[in-house]
C-alpha cells in the first residue's frame, strides 16, 4: 500500500535531517531576533529618560549657561580656598617663598592621578568635564605650571611608565570598582638612584600627594587592593593607612628635602599617623577631592596669596580602631540566619561626642602613646591627632567677648534662667595678633548636666559658630555666635530619669556654652567687665526638668514610635522586646572610666537570629499589600477612608501651570495652592485629576517628575548630586565642584548659600528642575563609602549645611530632594539592618532631615536602601507616616531612591507614606526576599485598577498626586515671594529639548530586522522548482521502493 504524500512532502519531498537541523537553527534565530528586537525596544522606551540623558543634546541659551558656569567656576575655587584644612606646619614653612621656592618636585602617584570626584557605574556625585574634554579639568601639575611654579617632570613620566593611571575623570561613569579603589604607588625600590639624585637637584622642595578615589556602594576597604606590575593586595592595612610603598618614599622625601608638604587629595579622612612618626615631614593639608576646577586654588593657598582657614569635620585619631565604629569595631555586624546587620553600639555617641566624653570621663587617663608620636602623645593626645574642628592658619588670633545675651522670643532675659525657647547671642571681636592675613572660627559647644545612669549626654555639643572675613594684621572684626537652647535638649526613650516621661527633655541643671578652638580646647578670651583674658565659659541654668510631649515648630505629638511595645513597624530598633533581647552591648556613659574597652563583637552577637515580629517585617508580600488596601484602621488605631475620592471632575478646568511662550509657567491658582497645603481649592484641583494620570506619575519617575496634563504640570528633569549638575549625564553640564566635605570645612553658612544659589542658576540654564540632593547622613564611621558626599560627623553642623543650601535652591525655584531617609552611614552593605536606639535615631540620624522640614519646608525627601531593624526605612510606617507627616507635617513628596536590582518598591512606599517609585512603577518594584532584582509583585495589578481599587488604597493615591504637587506649587510660591540680595541674580533661560532622533532610527532598525527575517524565511522555506523536481525524483524512487517491498 503506498503512503500519500502530505503538504510538506508535497512541497519540499522527503529532505535529510542535515535539511531539518539547518532551517531549525535558523528558524530559532530569527525567533530570537525578532525577541531581541522587541525587548530592545521596550527597554529603550522604558529608559527612555536616561537615553535622552546620554545621547540628546538639548539647545540652550549659551550665553546665560557660559555666565552661570564662569561664576560657579569661581565658586568653586573659592570653596577650596576656604575649605582646604592645614593641619600641620612645622617651622612655619608655610606659606612657600615665591622667589626661593619657584620649582618643586611632586612625589606620589596622584601626582599623574589625581582625585577630583566619585568614581564608578551608578555614583551620584561624579565630576565629569563641562566640556566632555579631559584636557580642560585642572589638577595640582596643571594648577602649577599655571600659577607660574615650574616641577621636575621626570618623576611624572617615572610615574606613567611604572602604571597607567585610571585617569577616571575621563569617563568617571564606567570606572570597574576593584580598580577605583586599587592603589597604584611603585614600590620604593623602583626609583632610581639617578631619579633620586636629579630631584634633589632639581629643587629642595617636594610636594607629596596622597590619593584616594571613591565611589557608591563601596565603603573604604579593609585592604588595599594594588594594581601596579606584580603587586598584590596587602591584608595588613586599610584603604584609608599609607601603603608600605607610600611610607617607604614619605621617608626618604622626608630625609631629603628641606621642604615637605603633603597633600591629601581624598574624599574620606584618612589616618594621618605618619606626619608624627615619619621625620621631616613639615606641613600637611587636606585639600579633599577638587572637582574639575578648584584644584587651581591649591597653589595660591601654598605660596600665601590665599589663607588657610578650613576647620576639620571629622575627628582624626591617630589610628581609626579608636572608633567605635571602625574595621575592628562595630563598623558592620557580621550575617546572623537570612539577614546582615549593623549595630550602632554607640549610640549617641559618634565621632567626638565619643571622644571628647570619653577624655572627660577618664578613660584615656592612663593612655601614653609617646614611644610612637611624640612627647604630647599622652592621655587625650595619645588617642587623638587632630580633633574635630581643628585646622591652623598663618597667623593668630585673640578673642573679646563684647556681649552675652539671652532671649524669650524678642525679649532679652536679665538672668540666666532658660527654657527650651532661649536664644542666645554671643558678640565676639576678634583680632588678627599675627603677621599675615587671616580668617578665623569662633566655635561654640554646650556641656548639659548629666547624671550617671540617666539619658545618654555627650560632654560636649557643637551648638554654633561663626566665621570672619579676612581680617589684615592688627585689624578686628565683630561676629555674632547665634545660639538656640532647642539644641540643648535629649530624647529618653527609657524614662532614665524616672520621671514617668518618655520623650524630649531639657533636664534640670546647669548648661555651660563655651567658645572653643576646636572640641576639645577652650579658648582663653577677654570676657565682658573683665581685662584678663580667661576660659570663655557661660553658664546658665534650668531650674527644674521641662518636658516636651510636642513638637516645637509644629506642635504635633512626640512620643516613642520604634521601642519596645510602642514600636509601630512590628519590632523594636534597639533589639530588646517582650520574650526576646538580641543582647546588643550598647556603650552607655556610665560605665566609662578609666581602662574602659569597646565592648567586642561577639559570635553571640554576630550569628544571633531575629526576633518573631522581625522576622515577619523583613519580607514584603503582596499579600500584605491587599490586607493594607482592606484594612479599616491604620497603624496608628485611626479609621481609615471609607468611601473613594472624586476622579477626573471637570478635568482641565483648574491650571496649576500653563504654556506662554513656549515654557510652562506658574498660575495664581498654582502659587496660591503653593502657598498653603490646606487651602481648600485643593480639593477642586485633586478632583479634577484622572485615575490614570495619578497612577501614571506615580511610578518610575526616573531622571524627571512625569507631566499631569489636567493641571498643567510639565515634565521636569531630576539630576543626582549637588557636586555638579548632570555630573554623569550627557552635555551640557554645570561645574564640578569639590566633594561636599570640602564644602562643610569652610565653615561658613554665607558660602555655604552662595554655593546654593550659584548651582541653582547653573540648573536653571541646564534645565534641570530637581537635583537628588543634599545629602545628610552622618559621618558614622571614617570608612564611609559616602562620607565625601555628606558633611561631617556631627548632627549640627549638618544640619546647618544641609538647610542652608536647601534654602539657597528653593529661593531660586529649583527643586529638592534631601536624601537618604534615613540611616545610610554604610555602602558596601547599605540594605542592611541598622539597630540602634530610639535616642540615637532622633538626635543623630533624623534632625537634619527634621529642621529641614520644619524649618525651610523641603520641597521632596529621597528615601533609602537601608533598613531599620528589619524594615525598610522607605516602607517604615513609623518613618515616613509617624514621623514625618504626623510629627513634623511633611507635605511635600518622598521618592524612592533608584531601585533597580534592589530591595523595594514604591508598592510598600506608597502604603507607608510615600509618593514616587524612581525606576519602580506600581506592581513592577521587588520582592524582600532571598531573591534581588525587579521582580513583579503577584496579585496586585487588578487591585490597582479603579473598579477594584479600595477607598484607602485610591486615597493615598490622591495624597500622593497632592504631595507631588505640593511640592512642586510651594517651590514656585517660595521663588515668587523671596526678595534677592543687591548681589544676587536668579537667572532665567530657555532650553529646547532636541529631536530624539534614536526615536526613528530604532523603527527603522526593527522593520529591517523584521523585514529581513522576513525574507529570510522565504528564503529558507519556499520551493524552487528545481527542487520540487529533484525531491519529485526521490519521492518516486522512494515510492518504487516501497511497492517493491510490500510485493515481496
Amino acid at each position: 500500500m503506498n503512503k500519500k504524500d502530505n503538504f510538506f512532502t508535497k512541497a519540499y519531498g522527503h529532505v535529510g535531517k542535515g535539511w531539518i537541523i539547518n532551517r531549525s537553527i535558523c528558524t530559532l534565530v530569527i525567533i530570537a531576533l525578532i525577541v531581541v528586537v522587541n525587548i530592545g525596544t521596550n527597554i529603550a522606551y522604558e529608559y527612555k529618560d536616561q537615553l535622552n540623558a546620554y545621547l540628546l543634546t538639548p539647545i540652550v541659551d549659551t550665553s546665560k549657561m557660559d555666565q552661570a558656569q564662569a561664576a560657579a567656576a569661581e565658586m568653586a575655587k573659592k570653596v577650596e580656598i576656604n575649605g582646604a584644612t592645614l593641619l600641620k606646619n612645622a617651622d612655619n614653612v608655610l606659606p612657600l617663598s615665591k622667589t626661593e621656592d619657584k620649582k618643586v618636585n611632586i612625589f606620589g602617584f596622584g601626582s599623574v592621578d589625581w582625585g577630583y570626584g566619585g568614581l564608578g557605574n551608578g555614583t551620584s556625585a561624579q565630576a565629569s568635564p563641562e566640556t566632555g574634554n579631559v584636557k580642560d579639568v585642572t589638577d595640582l601639575t596643571k594648577a602649577l605650571t599655571r600659577y607660574g611654579i615650574s616641577y621636575n617632570k621626570e618623576l611624572q613620566d617615572f610615574y606613567k611608565d611604572w602604571c597607567e593611571p585610571l585617569n577616571g575623570i575621563a569617563s568617571p561613569n564606567t570606572q570597574n570598582r576593584d580598580e577605583i579603589f586599587s592603589l597604584r604607588e611603585p614600590p620604593f625600590s623602583k626609583y632610581s638612584q639617578t631619579l633620586l639624585d636629579n630631584a634633589k637637584a632639581y629643587s629642595n622642595v617636594a610636594i607629596v600627594v596622597l590619593t584616594r578615589f571613591t565611589a557608591e556602594s563601596r565603603d573604604a576597604d579593609n585592604r588595599q587592593l594594588k594594581a601596579g606590575p606584580g603587586q598584590s593586595e596587602d591584608k595588613t592595612r586599610h584603604y584609608l593607612e599609607i601603603s608600605v610603598e607610600e611610607e617607604d618614599m614619605l621617608k626618604w622625601v622626608g630625609k631629603n628635602f628641606e621642604k615637605t608638604i603633603v597633600l591629601i587629595n581624598t574624599g574620606n579622612i584618612m589616618e594621618c599617623s605618619f606626619m608624627d612618626t615619619i621625620e621631616g615631614l613639615d606641613a600637611c593639608v587636606y585639600v579633599g577631592l577638587t572637582g574639575t576646577q578648584a584644584a587651581a586654588s591649591i597653589p595660591r593657598l601654598l605660596w600665601g596669596d590665599e589663607q588657610f582657614s578650613g576647620k576639620l569635620v571629622d575627628s582624626v585619631p591617630y589610628s581609626f580602631d579608636y572608633s567605635p565604629a571602625s574595621y575592628a569595631t562595630w563598623f558592620q555586624t557580621e550575617a546572623g540566619p537570612n539577614w546582615y546587620g549593623v549595630d550602632y553600639i554607640e549610640g549617641i555617641y559618634v565621632g567626638y561626642k565619643w571622644y571628647e566624653t570619653a577624655a572627660h570621663d577618664g578613660v584615656y587617663d592612663s593612655v601614653d602613646n609617646t614611644f610612637l608620636y611624640g612627647e604630647k602623645a599622652k592621655g587625650y593626645y595619645g588617642i587623638m591627632q587632630y580633633p574635630f574642628g581643628f585646622g591652623l592658619t598663618y597667623t593668630d588670633f585673640e578673642w573679646t567677648v563684647k556681649s552675652v545675651k539671652s532671649f524669650d522670643g524678642e525679649k532679652e532675659l536679665a538672668n540666666n534662667k532658660i527654657t527650651e525657647n532661649t536664644t542666645f547671642e554671643i558678640v565676639v571681636e576678634v583680632k588678627n595678633i599675627g603677621e599675615q592675613p587671616g580668617k578665623d572660627v569662633v566655635e561654640a559647644y554646650v556641656t548639659v548636666p548629666y547624671t550617671k545612669g540617666g539619658i545618654e549626654k555627650s560632654y560636649v555639643s557643637l551648638v554654633g559658630y561663626a566665621k570672619t572675613e579676612t581680617i589684615m594684621p592688627g585689624a578686628t572684626q565683630e561676629v555674632t555666635v547665634k545660639i538656640d537652647a532647642y539644641d540643648f535638649i535629649s530624647y529618653d526613650c527609657y524614662d532614665k530619669n524616672n520621671n514617668g516621661f518618655k520623650g524630649y527633655e531639657l533636664e534640670a541643671g546647669d548648661y555651660e556654652i563655651k567658645l572653643q578652638t576646636d572640641s576639645h580646647n577652650i579658648k582663653e578670651a577677654i570676657l565682658p567687665g573683665k581685662t584678663a583674658a580667661e576660659d570663655a565659659v557661660f553658664t546658665f541654668n534650668v531650674a527644674e526638668t521641662i518636658k516636651l510631649p510636642t513638637d516645637k515648630y509644629t506642635g504635633a505629638e512626640v512620643k516613642n514610635l520604634f521601642t519596645g511595645d510602642d514600636a509601630i513597624d512590628g519590632f523594636s530598633l534597639d533589639g530588646i522586646e517582650s520574650g526576646y533581647n538580641a543582647n546588643i552591648p550598647w556603650m552607655t556613659r556610665a560605665d566609662f572610666k578609666d581602662g574602659y574597652q569597646i565592648p567586642a563583637l561577639t559570635d553571640e552577637v554576630k550569628t544571633r537570629s531575629l526576633s518573631a515580629g522581625a522576622n515577619a517585617t523583613k519580607n514584603y508580600s503582596a499579600q500584605e499589600a491587599l490586607a493594607w488596601n482592606n484594612a479599616t484602621t491604620d497603624e496608628f488605631g485611626e479609621a481609615v477612608p471609607t468611601e473613594n475620592p472624586t476622579w477626573g471632575k471637570d478635568s482641565g478646568s483648574y491650571k496649576l501651570w500653563e504654556v506662554k511662550n513656549g515654557k510652562a509657567e506658574i498660575t495664581e491658582l498654582g502659587l496660591k495652592l503653593g502657598a498653603d497645603y490646606n487651602d481648600s481649592d485643593w480639593d477642586k484641583v485633586l478632583d479634577s485629576i484622572t485615575y490614570r494620570e495619578a497612577i501614571r506619575i506615580i511610578g518610575k519617575s526616573n531622571n524627571k517628575t512625569s507631566e499631569l496634563g489636567s493641571v498643567g504640570k510639565p515634565y521636569y528633569r531630576s539630576y543626582d548630586s549637588m557636586i555638579q549638575v548632570k555630573g554623569f549625564a550627557n552635555l551640557p553640564r554645570g561645574t564640578g565642584n569639590p566633594s561636599t566635605i570640602v564644602l562643610a570645612m569652610c565653615w561658613s553658612e554665607k558660602l555655604a548659600y552662595e554655593y546654593a544659589t550659584n548651582f541653582a542658576n547653573e540648573m536653571i540654564t541646564c534645565n534641570v528642575k530637581t537635583i537628588f540632593a543634599p545629602g545628610v547622613n552622618i559621618h558614622r564611621s571614617p570608612f564611609g563609602g559616602r562620607n565625601w558626599e555628606y558633611f561631617s560627623e556631627d548632627t549640627y553642623l549638618t544640619t546647618l549645611m544641609g538647610c542652608t543650601l536647601v534654602r539657597g535652591l528653593q529661593n531660586y525655584g529649583c527643586g529638592v530632594e534631601i536624601k537618604h531617609f534615613a540611616l545610610n552611614e554604610k555602602e558596601s552593605t547599605r540594605t542592611a539592618s541598622s539597630w540602634l536606639t530610639e535616642q540615637a535615631l532622633r538626635e543623630t540620624y533624623l534632625k537634619p532631615f527634621h529642621d529641614a522640614v520644619v524649618k525651610e519646608n523641603v520641597n521632596g525627601i529621597m528615601s533609602a536602601y537601608s533598613f531599620a531593624g528589619a524594615q525598610w526605612t522607605g516602607g517604615s510606617v513609623a518613618l515616613l507616616t509617624g514621623v514625618l507627616r504626623k510629627e513634623w507635617k511633611f507635605n511635600g513628596y518622598v521618592d524612592t531612591d533608584w531601585t533597580v536590582g534592589m530591595n523595594e518598591n514604591i508598592d510598600e512606599q506608597l502604603r507607608a507614606g510615600g509618593d514616587l517609585g524612581m525606576a519602580s512603577a506600581l506592581t513592577t518594584g521587588t520582592t524582600f526576599g532571598t531573591e534581588v532584582g525587579a521582580q513583579y509583585v503577584p496579585g496586585l495589578e487588578d487591585s490597582y485598577k479603579q473598579e477594584n481599587a479600595t477607598p484607602r488604597l485610591q486615597w493615598q493615591i490622591r495624597n500622593a498626586v497632592k504631595h507631588i504637587l505640593y511640592g512642586f506649587t510651594t517651590i514656585e510660591y517660595q521663588k515668587s515671594v523671596y526678595v534677592p540680595a543687591e548681589d544676587e541674580s536668579i537667572m532665567s533661560s530657555f532650553t529646547i529639548d532636541p529631536w530624539e532622533w534614536w526615536k526613528p532610527a530604532l523603527t527603522c532598525l526593527n522593520l529591517a530586522v523584521y523585514f529581513g527575517c522576513a525574507i529570510w524565511l522565504v528564503a529558507l522555506f519556499m520551493p524552487t522548482g528545481k527542487k520540487q523536481s529533484e525531491q519529485g525524483e526521490i519521492a518516486a524512487a522512494y515510492a518504487g521502493e516501497q511497492n517493491e517491498k510490500e510485493g515481496n
